[in-house]
């Protein structure tokens, strides 16, 4: 939900400043693909049907690897385009969240508090009893990376609540610049690849060869 309040602010300013979505359709994006199908893995894995197609046991075992995979595509989709402005701060955030889920069992720890905050009670009471609820589980001492968790809670004024992580964060800003970037610059947007440097003539310089003369 962060992701897409601070993606929507970012369009609206966008458009403030002239921008447009035509420009941004005309950025050159590679490997478009891998977003959508990344983040479809993931409501499939973490839905009542992966663990009903595969059973539970095998689907817990497999949970690590699966999660994991679905970071690396988004990053490797960020690398893939790291010419785009902002890139390199989504592409932070994706690193951040991905090394916590890594880390933890390939769940996303989140505090009890945030929940909570967030009005997640019935989550909160399940993962209490030791169950990951979706693709977190429940932070406690045992928790590697603590700080970089599903630490904070985000509430909406029409009473819809999510919590999220520094990861994701900094992953929202980042995708926010690349957002207004695009829209405002369209391809400009994205930095041209440095020129190789120019390899000398195999006679060499022309001052090295005066001065050999």
């Amino acid at each position: 939900m962060l992701l897409l309040l601070v993606l929507g602010v970012a369009t609206v300013a966008a458009r403030v400043h002239g921008g447009s979505l035509a420009r941004l359709a005309r950025v050159p994006f590679r490997a478009t693909w891998v977003v959508p199908a990344a983040l479809g893995l993931q409501l499939f894995w973490f839905s009542p049907l992966a663990p009903g197609l595969l059973g539970t046991v095998p689907h817990r075992a497999a949970t690590p690897l699966v999660h994991v995979s679905t970071y690396l595509a988004a990053a490797a989709f960020l690398l893939f385009n790291g010419g785009l402005r902002g890139s390199r701060l989504a592409l932070a955030g994706v690193v951040s969240n991905g090394t916590v889920v890594a880390t933890n069992g390939g769940y996303m720890p989140v505090a009890a508090r945030a929940l909570q905050a967030a009005g997640h009670e019935a989550a909160l009471a399940a993962l209490a009893q030791g169950h990951p609820v979706n693709n977190v589980v429940l932070l406690d001492r045992g928790t590697r990376l603590a700080w970089l968790a599903d630490r904070w809670a985000l509430v909406t004024p029409w009473g819809w609540g999510n919590v999220f992580s520094p990861g994701d964060l900094v992953l929202a800003l980042g995708a926010a610049v690349m957002v207004w970037c695009a829209m405002v610059h369209g391809p400009a947007a994205v930095r041209p690849k440095a020129p190789a440097p120019s390899q000398p003539a195999p006679g060499g310089t022309l001052e090295g060869r005066v001065a050999g003369e």
